[in-house]
């Protein structure tokens, strides 16, 4: 059997260095500013900062959007009605070309499409589809992705009620510049080349 002997002098066991290694790096730790400020005040500063600015709730989004209907059948019925009945969706019935100019000048924040066969489609056991026309303006990302996601939810909830498991409704997206974005976009490359 192989043995190893220590070098430390007789009586020293080394854990002194342990047991004092945390205390010394503390120690260092609290003399460093910067390493105080990156660890603690920035955090909470951060944290501030992004509450005040996404603190609002969903009560103050209210979208307005243009729902055509090009299906009568019941079901579309049934599911316009669950649209209708999101406390921040005002609908707008209209036509699609009608629909997509108001969205194109700023007027509608979406444009939802239930699409000819809807009804059909579902009583046949094959996939209806539904397409939603939305403006890509980056300044409105973080709403334009609330909005997906709410109608995203409606629809797949009103797809549970039809189908029990089987997803029966596709959503379609579609993106459509507006006029507004078009005019940000020069203002941007016009702004930044005077400065």
């Amino acid at each position: 059997m192989r043995t190893f002997s220590s070098s430390l002098p007789a009586g020293e066991s080394g854990n002194e260095d342990v047991q004092h290694a945390p205390r010394g790096n503390a120690k260092q730790f609290v003399r460093e500013r910067a390493a105080l400020f990156w660890t603690f005040i920035f955090p909470i500063f951060f944290i501030l900062i992004f509450g005040a600015v996404f603190s609002g709730s969903m009560n103050d989004i209210s979208f307005n959007i243009g729902l055509v209907m090009e299906d009568d059948s019941p079901a579309a019925l049934n599911l316009s009605a669950a649209l209708d009945n999101v406390e921040n969706f005002n609908l707008t019935p209209g036509q699609l070309e009608d629909e997509k100019k108001a969205l194109q000048d700023g007027d509608r924040r979406a444009v939802l499409v239930i699409e000819a066969g809807f009804g059909e489609a579902i009583s046949n056991g094959r996939t209806a589809n539904i397409s939603i026309y939305y403006d890509p303006d980056p300044t409105q990302a973080s709403s334009n992705q609330i909005l997906l996601t709410v109608v995203q939810q409606v629809v797949d909830e009103f797809d549970k009620a039809l189908s029990g498991s089987v997803s029966m409704i596709q959503l379609n997206e579609e993106t459509l510049q507006s006029h507004n974005l078009r005019l940000s976009i020069i203002w941007f490359l016009v702004s930044s080349l005077c400065h």
